[in-house]
C-alpha cells in the first residue's frame, strides 16, 4: 500500500525559494537540475509567461519527479520483480485533501489550501479531530479504515464478515493494482474516488528520463 500527496513539494519550493522566481531563473534551475533532459523538461513544463512567479510550476515538477512518479515507478518495479504476483496485494493512492483548518501557522501560511507534504498525517492518526470539518472527519475515518485493514488483512478492504457488522461498509472498494489500468484511490473532497492512470503521461515522461540527479 503506497501513496503520495498531490502537492508534496510545494512546501519545499516555497521554503527554498522565498522570493518569486522569474521565467528565466526557472529555466536556469531546470537546466541545472535536469541537464541533458532540460529541453524535454521545459517542453513538457514551460514557464507561464502570464505570471511573474514560476514557483507553482516548480512545485509541480518537483512533486512529480521526487514523489508521485518515482513512487509509481518503484511500485511497478516491485510488482514486475514478482512477475505480477504482488499486484493482487498492492494498492496505490493519491492524497488530495489540504488541511481543512488553520494548522500551518504564519511561517508556513503558503501551504493553506495546498496539499503540502505532511498534510495527511493528522488524518491518518486522527490527531486533530476537534478541528476537522465533517468532510475532514470522513477523510480521516476512511484513511484509518483502509490502513488498519491493510495491516490486519493485507487488504485495505475489510472482509465481508467484518464489513457487514460495522458502518465501514459505506467506504468504497479499493481495487488492487493492475499494470494495464493502473487504478488508485484518491482521498479527496467531497468523497473519495477510484480512478485509473494516475499522472499516466507525466509519469511516463519522467520514467523515460529517469530519477537520478
Amino acid at each position: 500500500m503506497m501513496g503520495t500527496l498531490t502537492e508534496e513539494c510545494y512546501i519545499y519550493i516555497y521554503l527554498g525559494f522565498q522570493k518569486p522566481v522569474s521565467a528565466s531563473h526557472y529555466a536556469e534551475i531546470m537546466t541545472a537540475g535536469f541537464k541533458q533532459h532540460a529541453l524535454k523538461l521545459l517542453s513538457n513544463y514551460p514557464p507561464d509567461f502570464s505570471k511573474t512567479d514560476q514557483r507553482d510550476i516548480m512545485a509541480t515538477v518537483a512533486t512529480r519527479w521526487v514523489f508521485g512518479c518515482s513512487s509509481r515507478n518503484f511500485f511497478e518495479i516491485v510488482i514486475n520483480m514478482t512477475n505480477g504476483k504482488a499486484a493482487d496485494q498492492s494498492y496505490l493512492y493519491a492524497f488530495d485533501f489540504p488541511l481543512d483548518f488553520p494548522g500551518w501557522g504564519d511561517n508556513l501560511a503558503f501551504c493553506n489550501t495546498h496539499v503540502c507534504h505532511g498534510s495527511d498525517i493528522v488524518y491518518t492518526f486522527d490527531s486533530s479531530d476537534r478541528n476537522f470539518t465533517s468532510t475532514g472527519r470522513q477523510i480521516s475515518q476512511s484513511h484509518m479504515f483502509y490502513w488498519s485493514n491493510f495491516a490486519k488483512y493485507s487488504s485495505p478492504n475489510a472482509p465481508q464478515s467484518a464489513a457487514s457488522s460495522s458502518s465501514s461498509n459505506s467506504f468504497i472498494n479499493w481495487p488492487s493494482y493492475s499494470m494495464k489500468t493502473k487504478p488508485f484511490l484518491r482521498f479527496v473532497r467531497p468523497s473519495n474516488t477510484v480512478e485509473s492512470g494516475y499522472l499516466r503521461s507525466e509519469c511516463n515522461f519522467f520514467d523515460s528520463i529517469g530519477y537520478i540527479f
